[in-house]
Protein backbone atom coordinates (compact mmCIF):
# COMPACT_ATOMS: atom_id res chain seq x y z
CA UNK A 1 0.00 0.00 0.00
CA UNK A 2 2.72 2.50 0.99
CA UNK A 3 4.82 1.70 -2.06
CA UNK A 4 1.79 2.20 -4.35
CA UNK A 5 1.02 5.59 -2.82
CA UNK A 6 4.61 6.74 -3.19
CA UNK A 7 4.66 5.59 -6.81
CA UNK A 8 1.47 7.57 -7.43
CA UNK A 9 3.02 10.68 -5.86
CA UNK A 10 6.03 10.41 -8.14
CA UNK A 11 3.88 9.91 -11.23
CA UNK A 12 1.87 13.05 -10.48
CA UNK A 13 4.86 15.28 -9.65
CA UNK A 14 7.82 15.10 -12.02
CA UNK A 15 9.93 17.25 -9.68
CA UNK A 16 10.04 14.41 -7.15
CA UNK A 17 12.32 11.39 -7.21
CA UNK A 18 11.38 8.76 -4.63
CA UNK A 19 13.45 5.78 -3.57
CA UNK A 20 11.82 3.25 -1.22
CA UNK A 21 14.28 1.38 1.05
CA UNK A 22 13.37 -1.02 3.87
CA UNK A 23 15.36 -1.18 7.12
CA UNK A 24 16.30 -4.47 8.73
CA UNK A 25 18.02 -3.84 12.06
CA UNK A 26 18.88 -1.14 14.61
CA UNK A 27 21.13 1.49 13.06
CA UNK A 28 20.16 0.65 9.48
CA UNK A 29 17.80 3.63 9.10
CA UNK A 30 20.55 6.04 10.15
CA UNK A 31 22.97 4.65 7.56
CA UNK A 32 20.31 4.79 4.81
CA UNK A 33 19.46 8.40 5.73
CA UNK A 34 23.13 9.41 5.75
CA UNK A 35 23.62 7.88 2.30
CA UNK A 36 20.56 9.75 1.02
CA UNK A 37 21.93 13.08 2.27
CA UNK A 38 25.31 12.39 0.71
CA UNK A 39 23.49 11.71 -2.58
CA UNK A 40 21.77 15.11 -2.42
CA UNK A 41 18.34 14.27 -0.98
CA UNK A 42 16.52 17.21 0.59
CA UNK A 43 13.80 15.09 2.24
CA UNK A 44 14.14 11.76 4.04
CA UNK A 45 10.95 10.12 5.27
CA UNK A 46 10.88 7.76 8.25
CA UNK A 47 8.05 5.24 7.87
CA UNK A 48 7.88 3.67 11.32
CA UNK A 49 7.80 4.61 14.97
CA UNK A 50 9.79 6.98 17.15
CA UNK A 51 12.78 4.61 17.13
CA UNK A 52 13.03 4.73 13.34
CA UNK A 53 12.48 8.48 13.34
CA UNK A 54 15.30 9.20 15.77
CA UNK A 55 17.74 7.19 13.64
CA UNK A 56 16.85 9.31 10.61
CA UNK A 57 17.10 12.44 12.75
CA UNK A 58 20.61 11.49 13.85
CA UNK A 59 21.75 11.43 10.22
CA UNK A 60 19.98 14.67 9.22
CA UNK A 61 20.71 16.94 12.20
CA UNK A 62 22.23 20.21 11.05
CA UNK A 63 22.14 19.19 7.39
CA UNK A 64 19.40 21.54 6.24
CA UNK A 65 17.46 18.60 4.79
CA UNK A 66 13.97 17.89 6.11
CA UNK A 67 12.63 14.86 7.91
CA UNK A 68 9.17 13.56 7.11
CA UNK A 69 7.21 10.98 9.06
CA UNK A 70 4.72 8.28 8.15
CA UNK A 71 3.73 6.93 11.59
CA UNK A 72 3.69 3.13 11.52
CA UNK A 73 5.04 2.40 15.01
CA UNK A 74 3.48 1.15 18.22
CA UNK A 75 3.09 4.43 20.07
CA UNK A 76 3.52 7.14 17.41
CA UNK A 77 3.81 9.81 20.09
CA UNK A 78 5.82 12.24 17.99
CA UNK A 79 3.17 12.15 15.27
CA UNK A 80 0.42 12.61 17.85
CA UNK A 81 2.07 15.64 19.45
CA UNK A 82 2.64 17.46 16.16
CA UNK A 83 -0.70 16.54 14.64
CA UNK A 84 0.73 14.34 11.89
CA UNK A 85 -2.11 12.04 10.73
CA UNK A 86 -1.70 8.36 11.49
CA UNK A 87 -3.31 7.31 8.22
CA UNK A 88 -1.17 6.76 5.12
CA UNK A 89 -3.14 9.22 3.02
CA UNK A 90 -3.10 11.86 5.75
CA UNK A 91 0.63 11.48 6.40
CA UNK A 92 1.43 11.70 2.69
CA UNK A 93 -0.73 14.82 2.38
CA UNK A 94 1.37 16.38 5.16
CA UNK A 95 4.57 15.48 3.32
CA UNK A 96 3.32 17.18 0.15
CA UNK A 97 1.59 20.23 1.62
CA UNK A 98 2.86 20.68 5.19
CA UNK A 99 5.02 23.33 6.86
CA UNK A 100 8.62 23.09 8.01
CA UNK A 101 9.54 23.71 11.64
CA UNK A 102 12.81 23.40 13.54
CA UNK A 103 12.84 21.11 16.57
CA UNK A 104 15.28 20.24 19.34
CA UNK A 105 16.94 16.87 19.71
CA UNK A 106 17.62 15.24 23.04
CA UNK A 107 21.19 13.98 23.36
CA UNK A 108 22.58 11.09 25.40
CA UNK A 109 26.11 9.59 25.31
CA UNK A 110 25.28 7.04 22.60
CA UNK A 111 23.01 9.11 20.38
CA UNK A 112 19.81 11.14 20.32
CA UNK A 113 16.13 11.05 21.26
CA UNK A 114 13.00 12.75 19.95
CA UNK A 115 10.38 12.28 22.68
CA UNK A 116 11.94 11.02 25.87
CA UNK A 117 14.66 9.08 27.58
CA UNK A 118 14.20 7.65 31.02
CA UNK A 119 14.81 4.95 33.54
CA UNK A 120 12.79 2.74 35.83
CA UNK A 121 9.27 1.44 35.41
CA UNK A 122 8.70 3.12 32.04
CA UNK A 123 11.87 1.51 30.63
CA UNK A 124 10.85 -1.91 31.93
CA UNK A 125 7.41 -1.49 30.34
CA UNK A 126 8.95 -0.41 27.02
CA UNK A 127 11.19 -3.48 26.99
CA UNK A 128 8.20 -5.73 27.61
CA UNK A 129 6.24 -4.08 24.79
CA UNK A 130 9.10 -4.48 22.35
CA UNK A 131 9.85 -8.10 23.18
CA UNK A 132 6.61 -9.62 24.31
CA UNK A 133 3.35 -8.07 23.09
CA UNK A 134 3.94 -6.49 19.69
CA UNK A 135 0.74 -8.21 18.51
CA UNK A 136 -1.02 -5.37 20.34
CA UNK A 137 -0.58 -1.72 19.44
CA UNK A 138 -0.69 1.78 20.85
CA UNK A 139 -2.16 2.43 24.27
CA UNK A 140 -3.38 -1.14 24.77
CA UNK A 141 0.12 -2.57 24.33
CA UNK A 142 1.56 -0.24 26.97
CA UNK A 143 -1.29 -0.84 29.41
CA UNK A 144 -0.90 -4.62 29.14
CA UNK A 145 2.85 -4.33 29.69
CA UNK A 146 2.39 -1.96 32.63
CA UNK A 147 0.01 -4.33 34.42
CA UNK A 148 2.45 -7.21 33.97
CA UNK A 149 5.49 -5.19 35.05
CA UNK A 150 3.91 -3.68 38.17
CA UNK A 151 3.79 -7.15 39.72
CA UNK A 152 7.57 -7.50 39.77
CA UNK A 153 9.04 -3.99 39.57
CA UNK A 154 10.99 -2.57 42.54
CA UNK A 155 11.90 1.13 42.94
CA UNK A 156 15.45 2.39 43.48
CA UNK A 157 17.20 5.19 45.34
CA UNK A 158 18.00 7.77 42.69
CA UNK A 159 20.03 10.96 42.46
CA UNK A 160 19.02 13.38 39.73
CA UNK A 161 21.29 16.31 38.92
CA UNK A 162 19.55 19.04 36.87
CA UNK A 163 21.92 21.84 35.89
CA UNK A 164 23.65 21.45 39.27
CA UNK A 165 20.47 21.06 41.34
CA UNK A 166 20.32 17.69 43.09
CA UNK A 167 17.19 15.69 43.88
CA UNK A 168 17.53 12.51 45.96
CA UNK A 169 14.61 10.17 46.55
CA UNK A 170 13.38 6.63 46.16
CA UNK A 171 11.60 6.51 42.83
CA UNK A 172 9.56 4.42 40.43
CA UNK A 173 10.83 6.23 37.35
CA UNK A 174 12.52 9.33 36.04
CA UNK A 175 11.59 10.53 32.55
CA UNK A 176 13.58 13.15 30.63
CA UNK A 177 11.31 14.59 27.96
CA UNK A 178 11.95 16.60 24.83
CA UNK A 179 8.33 16.10 23.79
CA UNK A 180 4.95 15.91 25.44
CA UNK A 181 4.05 12.23 25.45
CA UNK A 182 5.33 8.68 25.21
CA UNK A 183 3.99 5.17 25.58
CA UNK A 184 1.04 5.62 23.23
CA UNK A 185 -0.36 8.90 24.54
CA UNK A 186 0.88 9.24 28.12
CA UNK A 187 1.38 13.00 28.53
CA UNK A 188 4.40 12.61 30.78
CA UNK A 189 5.55 16.23 30.24
CA UNK A 190 2.45 18.20 29.22
CA UNK A 191 4.26 21.56 29.26
CA UNK A 192 7.23 20.45 27.16
CA UNK A 193 8.03 22.07 23.83
CA UNK A 194 10.11 20.67 21.01
CA UNK A 195 11.69 24.06 20.30
CA UNK A 196 12.58 25.68 23.64
CA UNK A 197 16.08 24.24 24.10
CA UNK A 198 15.09 22.62 27.39
CA UNK A 199 14.31 19.17 28.77
CA UNK A 200 11.34 18.50 31.05
CA UNK A 201 11.95 16.02 33.88
CA UNK A 202 9.25 13.94 35.57
CA UNK A 203 10.15 11.94 38.70
CA UNK A 204 7.59 9.57 40.18
CA UNK A 205 8.55 8.79 43.77
CA UNK A 206 7.94 5.42 45.40
CA UNK A 207 4.29 4.67 46.02
CA UNK A 208 2.12 1.66 46.70
CA UNK A 209 0.64 -0.41 43.90
CA UNK A 210 -2.85 0.79 44.83
CA UNK A 211 -1.78 4.44 44.88
CA UNK A 212 -0.04 4.11 41.52
CA UNK A 213 -3.03 2.38 39.94
CA UNK A 214 -5.41 5.06 41.27
CA UNK A 215 -3.26 7.96 40.01
CA UNK A 216 -2.05 6.46 36.73
CA UNK A 217 -5.02 7.45 34.49
CA UNK A 218 -4.17 11.10 35.15
CA UNK A 219 -1.08 10.82 32.96
CA UNK A 220 -3.25 10.66 29.82
CA UNK A 221 -4.50 14.17 30.62
CA UNK A 222 -1.19 15.45 31.98
CA UNK A 223 -2.84 15.91 35.38
CA UNK A 224 -0.35 13.64 37.18
CA UNK A 225 2.04 16.59 37.51
CA UNK A 226 -0.05 17.87 40.44
CA UNK A 227 0.14 14.59 42.39
CA UNK A 228 2.19 14.82 45.64
CA UNK A 229 4.40 11.88 44.60
CA UNK A 230 5.36 13.55 41.29
CA UNK A 231 8.24 16.02 40.87
CA UNK A 232 8.37 18.14 37.70
CA UNK A 233 11.53 20.06 36.78
CA UNK A 234 13.18 21.59 33.72
CA UNK A 235 16.79 21.99 32.65
CA UNK A 236 19.31 21.63 29.86
CA UNK A 237 21.54 18.93 31.40
CA UNK A 238 20.31 15.97 33.43
CA UNK A 239 22.24 13.11 35.04
CA UNK A 240 20.46 10.20 36.73
CA UNK A 241 22.13 7.67 39.01
CA UNK A 242 20.30 4.82 40.74
CA UNK A 243 21.06 2.18 43.39
CA UNK A 244 20.35 -0.50 42.38
CA UNK A 245 20.70 0.50 38.70
CA UNK A 246 17.48 0.97 36.75
CA UNK A 247 16.81 -0.07 33.14
CA UNK A 248 17.05 2.76 30.59
CA UNK A 249 14.93 3.45 27.51
CA UNK A 250 15.54 5.87 24.66
CA UNK A 251 12.37 6.70 22.74
CA UNK A 252 10.83 3.42 23.87
CA UNK A 253 13.83 1.21 23.03
CA UNK A 254 15.81 -0.53 25.80
CA UNK A 255 19.42 0.64 26.16
CA UNK A 256 21.19 -0.81 29.20
CA UNK A 257 20.93 0.70 32.66
CA UNK A 258 21.72 3.84 34.67
CA UNK A 259 23.63 6.11 35.00
CA UNK A 260 22.06 8.22 32.26
CA UNK A 261 23.23 11.64 31.02
CA UNK A 262 20.99 13.80 28.81
CA UNK A 263 21.39 17.22 27.22
CA UNK A 264 19.64 19.04 24.38
CA UNK A 265 20.62 20.22 20.90
CA UNK A 266 18.38 23.23 20.18
CA UNK A 267 16.63 23.50 16.79
CA UNK A 268 18.84 20.82 15.30
CA UNK A 269 16.30 19.26 12.96
CA UNK A 270 13.97 20.49 10.20
CA UNK A 271 10.68 18.60 10.27
CA UNK A 272 7.63 18.59 8.01
CA UNK A 273 4.37 18.95 9.95
CA UNK A 274 0.78 19.94 9.12
CA UNK A 275 0.14 23.65 8.42
CA UNK A 276 1.67 25.99 10.99
CA UNK A 277 -1.49 26.88 12.88
CA UNK A 278 -2.45 23.26 13.44
CA UNK A 279 1.09 22.13 14.34
CA UNK A 280 1.50 24.96 16.83
CA UNK A 281 -1.77 24.09 18.52
CA UNK A 282 -0.74 20.46 18.94
CA UNK A 283 2.77 21.33 20.15
CA UNK A 284 1.45 23.25 23.16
Amino acid sequence: MLQRLLDQWQRTDDSVHIEFIETHHRGHAERIAASAINAGADLVVAAGGDGTLVEVAAALKGSGACVGLIPLGTGNDFARALGIPRTLLGALHTLRHGSVIEIDLGVWPNGYFINAAGCGLDAAVAARVNHGIRHMSGTWAYLAALIAELRIFRPSDITVDIDGRRIECRAMLCAVANGISYGGGMRIAPNARYDDGMLDICIVRECSLAEFAWAFPRVYLGAHQHHPKVIMEQGSHVRIEADPPLPVHIDGEAFGATPLDCTTMPRALRMIVPPKDRAAARRR
